[in-house]
């Protein structure tokens, strides 16, 4: 069995889907208390609500957020230093930790966007598809940057949709091999 490293309360900020589906998603991992996490569906881009987050994180005494995903909370070009500078602020503002959703082009190993996305993360944690099985994938998450730390080994995990989401440790190192990231 793990243990947590920290428990705290979480807020999902989500720009892509619904509540309904977040909802399921949450279900699929056995979340049966409908306020873990909490949910937020966003339709402006992040520095414009930022207020109204950072009120809503301080009212429920919020730990961590979630942003899903950096394109639509960006709210512009994410090719344009400014909208992505624009848009770590207004989290540097919330002021709460959090994990940023991005996207990277499928033949890239950098994100999409100006180079202040990667410089603006204290952390970057890349999540890859390795292999996929009859019952679900195997991906590898890699931490390839740290302000404030060296850089902690990979991970591999096996993703299972059947009765249900789980989501196991696997052995990482065939995995950095079928992406290309053996060491």
């Amino acid at each position: 069995d793990a243990t947590p490293a920290a428990v705290g309360r979480v807020l999902y900020l989500d720009w892509e889907t619904d509540e309904e589906d977040f909802a399921d998603r949450m279900a699929q991992l056995g979340a049966t208390d409908p306020d873990t996490p909490w949910y937020r569906r966003c339709w402006a881009p992040l520095h414009e609500i930022a207020r109204e987050v950072k009120r809503e994180a301080d009212a429920l005494s919020l730990s961590v957020l979630f942003y899903d995903s950096l394109g639509f909370a960006a709210g512009g070009d994410i090719t344009d230093a400014d909208v992505v500078l624009r848009t770590f602020a207004a989290m540097r503002y919330i002021g709460r930790k959090g994990a940023v959703v991005h996207h990277i082009p499928k033949e890239g190993r950098e994100p999409y966007g100006s180079v202040y996305i990667r410089n603006a993360a204290r952390n970057a944690w890349f999540l890859s598809r390795a292999a996929t099985e009859d019952d679900g994938f195997k991906g590898v998450l890699v931490h390839r940057k740290s302000n404030n730390s060296a850089l902690m080994e990979s991970m591999g995990l096996y993703f299972r949709f059947q009765d249900g989401a789980q989501i196991e440790r696997t052995d990482a190192q065939p995995l950095l091999l079928q992406i290309g990231e053996a060491k």
